[in-house]
Order: C-alpha cells, then sequence, then structure tokens
C-alpha cells in the first residue's frame, strides 16, 4: 500500500507486483497532517502517523478509523511497534526540547498505557524490555516504568570523523550476536 497527497486528504494504492497492476485502494478524506512519513503494520491493518492522530486502515478492505493521541504538545513524528504495544512519539526533530513525549498505546486494548516527558528529541529510536534507546547526536538508554516514570541509564558519545553523523541506530541483543 502507498499513500498519494490529495489536497486535505490521501488517496490509498495497492501495488501487485507478480500481476504488474496498480490500484485504487481507498481514501482518506481528512488526513491531519502531511503525508505520513512513519507506519507500522498490525495485524490486518496499516497504521499510519498523522500530526495529532494515528489511521488504522483494513490491508483487506481499505476501511478506516481514527485514534487521537491527545497527550504532548508536538505532533506525530515517530511510530516503533513491539508486539501489542505501539510506542507513538511527539517531538520536534534535529533539536533538543522540553516538550518530547513518547506515548505507550496498546493495540489489543485500543488505550493508552504510559506518557513519558524526554528531555531530547525522538528522531529514531528502539524499545526493548522496558528500555528506550534514542539515536541522535549519542545514542541515549532510558529505563521506562509504570506510571510515567523515565530514568536515564546511560549516553554514549559516538566519535565521528569529518563530514559524517549518527543517522540511526539499532538494538542487537548480545544473545544474537
Amino acid at each position: 500500500v502507498f499513500v498519494g497527497k490529495k489536497e486535505s486528504g490521501l488517496n490509498l494504492y495497492q501495488c501487485d507486483f507478480e500481476k504488474k497492476e496498480i490500484s485504487s485502494f481507498g481514501v482518506i478524506e481528512e488526513f491531519g497532517g502531511d503525508e505520513p512519513i512513519f507506519s507500522e503494520e498490525y495485524g490486518k491493518e496499516l497504521i499510519l502517523a498523522g500530526n495529532q492522530q494515528l489511521y488504522f486502515i483494513s490491508i483487506e478492505n481499505g476501511d478506516t478509523r481514527v485514534v487521537d493521541i491527545p497527550d504532548g504538545k508536538n505532533e506525530i513524528k515517530s511510530l516503533y511497534l513491539d508486539a501489542d504495544i505501539l510506542y507513538v512519539s511527539r517531538a520536534e526533530f534535529h533539536q533538543q526540547n522540553e516538550d518530547t513525549v513518547l506515548v505507550k498505546y496498546d493495540l489489543e486494548e485500543n488505550k493508552i498505557l504510559d506518557t513519558y516527558a524526554l528531555p531530547t528529541s525522538l528522531m529514531q529510536f528502539q524499545v526493548k524490555d522496558n528500555n528506550i534507546v534514542i539515536t541522535e547526536e549519542s545514542v541515549l538508554k532510558y529505563s521506562m516504568k509504570a506510571g510515567g516514570e523515565i530514568t536515564k541509564v546511560g549516553e554514549y558519545q559516538v566519535q565521528v570523523e569529518g563530514n559524517q553523523y549518527v543517522s540511526s541506530g539499532y538494538f542487537i541483543s548480545s544473545e544474537e550476536r
């Protein structure tokens, strides 16, 4: 499935590589934001991030349901799926700010479980075992606990040369190496 911006909405298309066909899949008449740049697939739904909402689109028939994510001053920037939990960041990219929020959303129960305030941007992150690792100018690790409690447990300054910069980071468990 891919999207095409249409005035204030989105056209959805599906691409069949075997048949070499592209067909219309559906339309979201009012899409809150620019073109979505983050998505996740969950069950038989595609999840797109709007400015203030999540759009759940049925892969079977294109039906769409919208979920408001009320917590946070900034727009939704990125998504990270971990089993039945969707982490939603509300942040400004490429800058430190005091208004970054990470929302922990239970997809089975369709409810917000927790909200975490972070003193950093959430350009790229991963969550595992109640820890979040954030990649920015340095690599940051925070421990997350119930009730929105978050504690910084580590920071690693990546040494770069010349015109290099840190663009992303990924979890690799020591057991998987």
